[in-house]
């Protein structure tokens, strides 16, 4: 943003420079759509604005665009590391104060609104033409080298002093005092650390794997010994109800049977002993045979010792 006349506002260095900081952080978006919202919430952000600065000499605010390769096209790109100005547009929130009637710049520009403070920056645009021309604003317009960096000479309509635009002040980059031998050795040691830690955590899911390993095989040795004992069950189940001249079938009737019994038996009535349902259940008892605990000795003792019925009726009654 540079003190100037755009879009018919005048902007002010005193009004917008208080607030230039504010800039700090906004995102950089496609160029701006016809029909829509200027803050373009929805446009895809390319990058964002970083290290904001004042130039009061030139009386611009100036800052570095972070631009992220694989959000823009390719040619842009290309022109961004060639170091082409090309134009972009700032959007904010402000205030205004309208004028009776139109005044002049010193460029000769007319304007009916002064741009008050606060300033509220929200996004900056890549545009094919920005409101601030070239190369007072835009992408790269500090990039080069001094002698690039220079702005045209304004001359002021009659009757206006003439500017003084004095030359852009040019601060030496500030290169942190790392030599090529500190940084390898930082790298090196940084690659060995993280070396230890990926080893730690290969060994980790190795171990985790052979254990995961063990589990399935004991529950997949688990699982089948339950079906096998199931599959015996059925068999057998199977084997009592089959007519003997199918008997010597039963591995062949098996999977029908297992599927659905009841269907298996509606179906196949000729294959079926009929007779194995109206059978007593045959029960044998399993470990020692039942014995009493009171002994036929002690049993008239016992009923000695029952109340009789005349008493216990009056239990009852009471």
């Amino acid at each position: 943003m540079k003190e100037k006349v755009t879009n018919g506002a005048l902007k002010r260095y005193e009004e917008f420079s208080n607030d230039a900081h504010w800039a700090e952080g906004i995102p950089i978006v496609g160029p701006h759509i016809q029909g829509q919202p200027p803050t373009n919430h929805l446009s895809p952000k390319a990058g964002k604005i970083r290290n904001i600065r004042l130039n009061s000499e030139l009386k611009r605010v100036e800052g570095e665009a972070v631009i992220f390769n694989k959000m823009i096209d390719l040619a842009d790109l290309e022109r961004i590391k060639s170091g082409e100005q090309f134009a972009g547009s700032i959007g904010y929130f402000c205030n205004e104060e309208k004028l009776q009637s139109p005044q002049k710049w010193i460029d000769g520009e007319e304007y009916t609104i002064i741009e008050k403070a606060p300033f509220f920056f929200d996004h900056f645009s890549m545009v094919a033409h920005g409101a601030c021309d070239l190369p007072q604003c835009g992408f790269n317009v500090n990039a080069k080298e001094p002698d690039n960096m220079a702005e045209p000479v304004i001359t002021p309509p009659a009757g206006n002093p003439a500017p003084t635009v004095a030359p852009p002040v040019v601060e030496p980059l500030k290169v942190n005092a790392l030599t090529e031998e500190k940084l390898t050795g930082v790298f090196s040691a940084f690659e060995l650390k993280m070396n230890a830690r990926f080893d730690a955590i290969d060994a980790t899911i190795a171990a985790k794997d052979a254990e995961i390993k063990t589990l399935k095989a004991a529950e997949e040795v688990r699982v089948n010994a339950k079906n096998a004992a199931e599959d015996a069950l059925v068999l057998s189940t199977l084997d009592s109800l089959l007519l003997p001249a199918f008997k010597d079938k039963k591995a062949e009737l098996f999977p029908a049977f297992k599927a659905n019994a009841a269907l298996f038996i509606a179906q196949n009535p000729d294959k079926i002993d009929l007779a194995a349902f109206t059978k007593p259940p045959v029960i044998t008892p399993s470990g020692q045979a039942f014995v009493p605990h009171v002994n036929a000795s002690e049993d008239e003792e016992l009923k000695g010792l029952m109340p009789t019925d005349e008493e216990a009726g009056m239990r009852k009654v009471a």
